[in-house]
């Protein structure tokens, strides 16, 4: 018998408590393993369906794990997809961080823009206004009074 399985036998009242306790040792490593190793979504039919699928591929494994170091396979997979979780994570948070600054950036440079032409719509509705009431902007506009405007209204 492997570590895990000799322990818990030696370690328990009676047989049959062992074995439903590797049962469940197996069970609920199996299901973290599938947690951290499927990161889509399902709905609540679907996680049904899997976690009795779990339960038998358990109840299999269960007999197995007397032979074979089931359990001790399993927390090596739930420590490796752990660490890549966690390498995950780190870079989602550095793009997250990149894209946030990109967008922010874009939204000053559009922010600048937007300024820049409000700036610019500013100088051509007081040229206009200017215009229209025939008043020269600068000494030396000689521009004719804008007539178009005066006739739509």
């Amino acid at each position: 018998m492997y570590p895990v399985a000799r322990f818990l036998y030696e370690t328990m009242p009676n047989y049959t408590i062992a074995g439903y306790a590797l049962f469940a040792v197996i069970f609920l490593l199996s299901a973290f393993v599938y947690k951290l190793g499927f990161a889509k979504k399902l709905s609540v039919g679907k996680n049904a369906v899997i976690a009795l699928f779990l339960l038998a591929g358990g109840l299999g494994l269960t007999f197995l794990a007397f032979f074979l170091p089931v359990v001790e396979g399993l927390v090596i997979a739930a420590m490796i997809l752990i660490l890549y979780k966690i390498r995950l994570w780190r870079e989602n948070a550095k793009t997250l961080h990149l894209i946030e600054t990109q967008r922010f950036l874009r939204c000053w440079n559009f922010i600048n823009i937007k300024t820049v032409h409000l700036i610019e719509m500013n100088r051509f509705c007081v040229r206009m206004f200017y215009t229209v009431r025939g008043a020269p902007l600068r000494k030396s506009s000689g521009r004719k009074p804008n007539t178009r405007l005066l006739q739509r209204q």
